[in-house]
């Protein structure tokens, strides 16, 4: 007889029907009213006011947040090397380009695959600032892929050890309430 207490497991049966009615909709019944109005306004200005945010979307810039500039270019630069120049020292800050300049060393081009656990360098960036970030993590990243940490139960997946780790089918399947408590 196991002494650990299995967890209490959600299913169909115990979760609040509102929940299982829910709907993600991007295009849904909100979207569709929203541009009815983004027209109406295009047209005639008749509504109480003057203009519609699509926040539904999950879109800051809808609302006026700045887009974070550093990614989208370096991202730029790695997809159009040529850029690294200096006649674009206006456009993109020095940190930009040491950066592009960087990955494009290790990576050498965006597009391309690379190894399974993904770009060496890349993975002890990542290992670099999980370490300088909680002080608990070793600076060497782990052999396996950043992809295969554990992930929700319903996909299959290998657990750090490299094992295959075999989760039930279904995400409201009874068997979650055998999984025991850690």
């Amino acid at each position: 007889m196991s002494s650990t207490t299995p967890f209490r497991a959600l299913n169909a049966s115990n979760i609040n029907p509102k929940l299982l009615k829910a709907e993600y909709a991007v295009r849904g019944a909100i979207a569709v009213r929203s541009e009815e109005h983004r027209v109406a306004l295009a047209h005639a200005n008749d509504l109480p006011f003057k203009s519609v945010v699509s926040a539904n979307i999950g879109n800051p810039q809808q609302l006026d947040q700045k887009p974070i500039t550093f990614f989208r270019q370096v991202l730029s630069l790695l997809e159009y090397p040529a850029l690294l120049g200096p006649e674009t020292d206006s456009i993109f800050p020095a940190d930009v380009k040491a950066r592009a300049r960087a990955l494009l060393k290790d990576v050498r081009s965006v597009g391309a695959y690379s190894q399974s656990q993904g770009v060496a360098a890349i993975r002890k960036s990542v290992a670099a600032f999980i370490e300088s970030t909680t002080h608990s993590f070793p600076h060497t990243p782990p052999p396996q892929a950043a992809s295969t940490l554990p992930i929700p139960a319903h996909y299959p997946h290998r657990n750090l050890q490299g094992e295959t780790a075999t989760p039930p089918t279904s995400a409201t399947s009874s068997s979650l309430a055998a999984h025991p408590a850690a």
